[in-house]
């Protein structure tokens, strides 16, 4: 990789070592990672033996082939921002396919139904909400 002396450097030698320098090695490493693009490195490295893979953004993970494929990523109506998107179940099975029936709840949309079905009473509920519990 171009970093003469690092192969045979005491800090590094061993796992406990490099673990005890892993500052130092980010160091010498990230810089030379910043060069040129994961897919470069990627191939290098799986070229030497390397176990590796990418770290991968949000929008690379959307966007990527096997992930579009298997649907992991769904759009949806929400009654009150529009569409979105959002995960779709990894679980595929074609005798029963997954069904999405309605968006994720905003923020404490059913929280008094939950309550409720605990057991709470409405007067329990509102003192929630007037005491800041929920």
């Amino acid at each position: 990789m171009g970093l003469p002396g690092v192969r045979n450097d005491q800090r590094f030698l061993t796992k406990a070592n490099r673990a005890q320098h892993a500052q130092e090695i980010g160091g010498i490493f990230g810089p030379l990672f910043e060069e040129k693009p994961k897919e470069h490195w990627i191939e290098f490295l799986e070229g030497c033996d390397v176990p590796c893979g990418p770290v991968n953004n949000v929008r690379e993970v959307v966007a990527a082939p096997r992930v579009q494929a298997r649907e992991m990523i769904i759009e949806m109506d929400h009654p009150k921002v529009g569409k979105i998107k959002m995960a779709g179940s990894p679980i595929k099975s074609s005798l029963t396919p997954v069904c999405f029936r309605c968006p994720p709840p905003l923020l404490g949309q059913d929280t008094d139904m939950i309550l409720s079905q605990l057991g709470y009473s409405r007067e329990e509920i509102d003192s929630f909400k007037t005491e800041g519990v929920i």
